[in-house]
This record gives structure tokens, C-alpha cells and sequence, in this order.
């Protein structure tokens, strides 16, 4: 199972188990096909905690993950829509979004840390930067980034992986 190729194998599964979670439990703007790739990049990065001996419960396992991505994509999204000011149904997507908050202070602290945030994107690389704005912000799947760039998926994975990895020493340097 460590053949990251063989990863690939599983991600029509995923695919029809976030369709699953997503009409049970649906949150406009989130993409079945990219938490399902998020949920087994996740599985890959945590394989070593893998303790079953099956096929089905490594699925079972990979189910779990995937329930704490949806569950994690959830709460970033309404965090996002909060920080922009925006109801969740509002399901708003601007670029920057302007803070609104009761509190001076708190909103001070929001916007600085959205800034330094937003400057790093600007600091990433062109690639860096188109894939996580493709993703993130676009909503495309992997495979219509891979398209877009030319390349491979996996190698479009990794380079999200990457950018993503980049993003946070940026940011981490920046609130030093």
C-alpha cells in the first residue's frame, strides 16, 4: 500500500462515500471530488497509524478520515464566511474578504493575520500560487487542474501538497 500510484485505486470510493456525507449533511461550495483527494492524501500522510489487517478496515479507516475532512472543510468554510461577514446560506466568494466584527480589537487581530496571510499567497511561487487559487478558491478538481497545467495527478497532488507545505512556513515566518 505504500505505492503512492495504488492510492489512485480508491479514489472512486471515496468519491461515492463524500457524495454519501454530502447529501446527508450538505455545505454549499464543497467539493465531493476534492475531499475525497484531501481525504486520501490525508491516509497516505498517516498510513504508518494504520493498525487494522483488512481491506475493509482499511476502508473503514479511510471513511474516518474522510468524515474528519468533510467535518474540518465544514468549519473552514463557515469560519470563512464569519471572518467575510457573510451568513453561511449567503454562501458569498469574494477574493479578499472585508472583516466585520463587534469588537475593535478582535478585528484588528483578524485583518492583520488575513494580510499576512494573503501576502504570503503573494510570495508563493506562480504554480504554487495557481493551484492553491484553482482548488481553494475555484473549486476545480484535481484532474481539471492537472489539465489546466499539463500535468499528471499526482504530480498536480503533490505540488498542492507542496504549496500548501510553503504556505505555512510563509505564513509562520510572517507571525514571528
Amino acid at each position: 500500500m505504500d505505492d503512492t500510484l495504488s492510492w489512485d485505486r480508491y479514489l472512486p470510493y471515496m468519491q461515492s462515500a463524500a457524495d454519501q456525507l454530502m447529501r446527508r449533511s450538505p455545505n454549499a461550495g464543497l467539493d465531493p471530488s476534492s475531499l475525497a483527494q484531501t481525504a486520501i492524501i490525508e491516509a497516505w500522510r498517516c498510513r504508518a497509524k494504520f493498525r487494522g489487517e483488512s481491506e475493509e478496515a482499511f476502508l473503514a479507516w479511510m471513511r474516518g478520515i474522510l468524515a474528519n475532512v468533510v467535518r474540518s472543510a465544514a468549519r473552514q468554510q463557515t469560519t470563512n464566511q464569519e471572518l467575510s461577514g457573510q451568513s453561511v446560506e449567503d454562501g458569498g466568494n469574494e477574493h479578499h474578504p472585508t472583516l466585520i466584527y463587534n469588537d475593535p480589537i478582535a478585528s484588528l487581530d483578524q485583518r492583520e493575520t488575513l494580510d499576512r496571510v494573503w501576502q504570503s499567497i503573494e510570495a508563493l511561487q506562480d504554480d504554487y500560487r495557481r493551484v492553491l487559487q484553482w482548488q481553494h478558491h475555484e473549486g476545480l478538481t484535481i484532474h481539471e487542474i492537472a489539465s489546466r497545467l499539463g500535468r499528471t495527478e499526482p504530480a498536480v497532488r503533490m505540488l498542492w501538497v507542496r504549496a500548501l507545505r510553503e504556505l505555512r512556513r510563509l505564513v509562520h515566518r510572517a507571525n514571528s
